[in-house]
């Protein structure tokens, strides 16, 4: 997976080459260093290399998600907003339309803690029988009020839409389902990799091909993302 990991530097990145090599090479993580921690920068890099999805959650931006610990009432407003593990899971997964592409700004990183945790689809699909596979093309599941598969076969492989969570929290599971499920986050985590985004570091990645999540961190960072989901 390591591999999959290529570093670009902002100034020497053109935005409408960065958007061909992100609908042609799908099965990779980018990471674009020395990016200015600025709004409207994002933004407009982001409008160059796709189509923004509104957030409609932040108050100075219809796009940008700031994704810092926020509580209202002592309450974590979202699991996104909470320190806690993040299991790998796509984001917008009981959404009709799921945007196929995110980015994520690191302005702070958390000091302890907070790692990005990536795995790609492929790599996953690999360790799964043919019956396995097929299963998890053919079973749908319950997305709030969604009904989709794990797994689409797509005109460029695979695709994958997942998110634990919101699955368990919207259905009633039988042991079989628990426990297929449970093989089936064996080997995310097996093929997952972990890496720490520094500030200034801006993590772009296909939605549709890689899950991702986070490792825990303490209640009092100060760590501080900036998201925008999007559509290549």
């Amino acid at each position: 997976m390591e591999e999959k990991l290529i570093r670009l530097n902002y100034k020497s990145t053109d935005p409408l080459q960065f958007a061909l090599l992100l609908k042609d090479s799908a099965d990779e993580i980018y990471i674009i260093e020395s990016f200015p921690s600025d709004d409207r920068i994002l933004e407009n890099f982001i409008w160059e290399i796709g189509r923004p999805i509104e957030e409609n959650r932040n108050p100075h931006s219809d796009i940008t998600f700031e994704v810092s610990v926020t509580k209202k009432d002592k309450l974590f407003t979202s699991y996104a907003t909470s320190n806690y593990h993040f299991p790998l899971h796509t984001d917008c997964s009981d959404l009709i339309a799921v945007p196929n592409a995110l980015a994520m700004l690191c302005v702070t990183p958390a000091t302890n803690g907070g790692d990005s945790i990536l795995v790609y689809i492929d790599d996953v699909i690999s360790q799964f029988s043919a019956e396995e596979v097929a299963f998890l093309l053919e079973k749908k599941w319950l997305f709030r009020k969604i009904w989709r598969p794990i797994l689409s076969k797509t005109n460029t492989g695979y695709s994958v839409c997942y998110n634990r969570i919101t699955m368990e929290s919207y259905a009633k599971l039988t042991s079989s389902e628990l426990a297929f499920l449970n093989k089936f986050d064996e080997v995310l985590n097996l093929k997952a990799i972990n890496f720490k985004l520094k500030s200034n570091e801006l993590l772009i990645i296909r939605n549709d091909k890689f899950l991702h999540g986070r490792t825990e961190f303490s209640e009092n960072s100060d760590r501080l993302l900036r998201r925008i989901r999007f559509n290549v």
